[in-house]
């Protein structure tokens, strides 16, 4: 079956010579490895956007039983110029990289949680206004889709040490994330947010693991 979807690269690995294999996260078929020929030659025009954190069109032929899939034909969709721009965005980016790489099994498409990456990729491109903001939308949206709902546990490791009332202000503040679909419209909410961040080094470490991009840039991230 011939499949032409966007995606956005997770990784990347130089293969032979010329090639690349590059995990790709689609919005159709979900965490996939593929072969992209000849990417690394000097005059390839693919080579300048493959890189983790792009979003691209790919074509190619999915076969179930396949594990690798060679790229018919691939294109530049987005890239995220202005996100790059600066260390914090960048990290960010590279960090919500890392939670759908560890929070989605291979072949486990998610369109919504997709969409959600681009809409918060396109929005931190405009502006870096709202950034924390907009990490924990993301996170907290992608975990209830990965099964995790926070708002609604009745008992949690990352509620130990913490009273009541920062429990039932969390709890308060993952429900409102999870009942608005769009990164724009939690920074018009107006909620004090800050008061998640006790809360989200307990909540990755139990359902997603260290990441990387987190541990290395903790003084920028939750300030």
């Amino acid at each position: 079956m011939k499949v032409r979807t966007r995606a956005i690269v997770l990784k990347t690995t130089p293969f032979q010579e010329s090639s690349l294999i590059v995990k790709l996260f689609t919005r159709e078929k979900g965490k996939d490895i593929f072969l992209v020929k000849g990417a690394l030659r000097q005059k390839s025009p693919t080579k300048s956007f493959l890189q983790p954190g792009e979003e691209i069109e790919v074509e190619y032929s999915h076969v179930s039983s396949k594990k690798i899939f060679p790229v018919y034909t691939l294109r530049s969709t987005n890239d995220w110029k202005n996100a790059f721009s600066n260390i914090k965005t960048t990290m960010l980016l590279f960090c919500f990289i890392e939670i759908l790489d560890r929070l989605y099994d291979d072949k486990e498409a998610d369109k919504i949680i997709y969409d959600d990456l681009i809409s918060s990729l396109l929005l931190i491109n405009k502006s870096s206004k709202g950034i924390n903001e907009i990490f924990y939308w993301f996170l907290f949206r992608s975990l209830k889709r990965a099964g995790y709902d926070l708002s609604e546990a009745d008992d949690h490791p990352i509620f130990r040490g913490k009273t009541k009332a920062e429990i039932e202000v969390f709890k308060t503040l993952v429900k409102k994330i999870n009942g608005v679909n769009s990164p724009e419209k939690i920074l018009k909410t107006k909620q004090v947010f800050y008061q998640l961040k006790p809360f989200v080094p307990g909540a990755i470490s139990a359902h997603i693991g260290s990441l990387e991009s987190v541990s290395v840039t903790k003084e920028i991230f939750f300030n």
